[in-house]
């Protein structure tokens, strides 16, 4: 029984610390890079959890697509997950959810030289998920001026996305961001986060209480949101990964989906033992729905692959 979880060269640490937890439930999690991947001459049987989308470039998603679409042919050796193909852009993504009226604010490329119907907004790069580039831009003016900022500082324009603030404080100063897991067919609420700021990223100590980690408790029990994020995952063609969002003025806002998130196995060292709980749950269940997935094969033979890469090769 088998898991392996694709990622882009240089972050396999986002899923590394799993090999512990799941070895406890007979599963053997093995951490590849897309280098390595396409090395391969046989693929072992078990379930591909593809990466890293944003990461890769045309030619790289072209080949993983093609390696998807022939293990896919072999349902009884493999389960595979994350075609490239299908998966949209972060800009695209965003784009098809304000398309659909699921998010209520809209994102435009940089190159696109296209106003923005609302602000503020805020740049951010299309290939990462780091931090915003900038601060909130609250007009035009400002925003023009940041751009031309990133330019005189030889920092490239394609790729960079301007994206309409959707948010509000949670209570007073303190904003909070909400996550699922998505996980073959199975969701999961991922918890909460808090910062004294707009972009909620790692989270602050101290913030909050009892009473916000008990809604938190009952947002796990009721697996918040989870026909709406399920409704995305289809749309989105996501099969495995970490939807990250909010609900403003009693909607959902769905800010981005990691394909990749960091993954740290439980344990209890927050302060407060109610939030220690709730980290022990979200992370149970994550281990419980990624253990669905897991393909135990019968079979004795593992079929050979032909991914046929060369067309793929740069002129």
């Amino acid at each position: 029984m088998t898991i392996n979880i694709i990622t882009y060269k240089g972050v396999e640490y986002t899923h590394a610390s799993l090999r512990d937890s799941l070895k406890k439930h007979a599963v053997k999690l093995r951490v590849i890079d897309y280098e390595s991947l396409f090395k391969l001459k046989r693929f072992p049987t078990g379930a591909y959890i593809f990466t890293d989308r944003e990461r890769l470039d045309v030619w790289q998603q072209q080949a993983v697509s093609i390696i998807y679409n022939n293990l896919n042919q072999y349902p009884e050796y493999y389960k595979v997950y994350n075609d490239p193909a299908k998966i949209l852009s972060k800009m695209g993504s965003l784009r098809l959810l304000y398309k659909k009226k699921i998010n209520s604010f809209n994102c435009y490329s940089v190159i696109e030289n296209t106003q923005p119907k609302q602000f503020p907004v805020f740049l951010k790069t299309e290939y990462e998920h780091k931090s915003p580039l900038s601060k909130l831009l609250k007009n035009q003016q400002e925003l023009d001026q940041a751009i031309s900022s990133f330019q005189q500082s030889h920092i490239p324009l394609d790729g960079m996305i301007i994206t309409e603030y959707c948010s509000a404080p949670y209570r007073g100063e303190v904003f909070r961001r909400l996550s699922s897991y998505i996980i073959g067919d199975h969701i999961s609420f991922a918890g909460t986060v808090h910062e004294k700021s707009w972009c909620v990223k790692y989270g602050a100590p101290a913030l909050v209480g009892d009473a916000e980690y008990l809604e938190e408790q009952d947002m796990i029990r009721q697996n918040y949101y989870r026909e709406k994020i399920q409704k995305i995952a289809h749309l989105l063609n996501i099969e495995y990964g970490r939807v990250d969002f909010n609900v403003v003025d009693g909607n959902i806002a769905v800010y981005e989906i990691n394909t990749n998130p960091s993954i740290v196995p439980f344990v209890a060292n927050h302060a407060n033992p109610i939030r220690n709980q709730n980290n022990r749950d979200i992370f149970e269940q994550y281990i419980n729905n990624l253990i669905k997935i897991d393909h135990n094969c019968k079979k004795i033979f593992t079929p050979k692959i032909k991914t046929k890469l060369k067309i793929l090769q740069r002129s």
